[in-house]
């Protein structure tokens, strides 16, 4: 059974994580954008010094009505409100770090709604809310399949956005 482990926890390990440390069977729960992000896979690698948490074997990534499974998935965080000028505040372990990009690899396989895409790599950016699949890219929607060289999902405005496309309509 999958255990689940919370961001504090998970970024209170940052600064004692020298290099990585695995923690199998685990999963990542964090609040994107105001809906709560779940990821869980059959390992779990923590790259402190790199800012990075690397997901192997069954990733599932859930997130409001979307589900995403891959065979590896790399979550890239950085600090938060990177950028804005600020007070100074004391800090706490781990505290200000976010989901800035999260990679998938291997066989991704995204759903939402009636709509299914397939591909082998795609790329999640959290703060454009835009996933941008390539390799084999191809995707069902009521009443029609796409294939294309690269298909972009913008989830705030529901829309897609396909290149170099191959349209069929059934």
């Amino acid at each position: 059974m999958r255990k689940f482990i919370s961001v504090l926890l998970l970024f209170a390990l940052f600064p004692y994580s020298r290099l990585w440390a695995e923690m199998p069977k685990e999963s990542l729960q964090v609040l994107s954008q105001g809906e709560p992000l779940a990821i869980s896979s059959e390992k779990m690698t923590l790259k402190g010094q790199e800012d990075k948490v690397l997901f192997e074997g069954d990733v599932l990534i859930q997130r409001g009505d979307i589900k995403i499974t891959a065979g590896r998935v790399e979550v890239l965080l950085g600090d938060k409100d990177q950028g804005k000028e600020s007070m100074p505040k004391p800090s706490s372990a781990g505290e200000g770090k976010e989901i800035i990009q999260i990679e998938m690899m291997d066989k991704v396989d995204l759903r939402q709604g009636d709509r299914r895409v397939l591909a082998n790599k795609g790329v999640y950016n959290t703060k454009g809310g835009e996933i941008v699949l390539t390799g084999k890219a191809e995707m069902w929607e009521k009443g029609y399949h796409v294939q294309g060289r690269r298909i972009r999902l913008s989830l705030t405005q529901k829309k897609s956005f396909v290149e170099g496309s191959t349209l069929t309509i059934y």
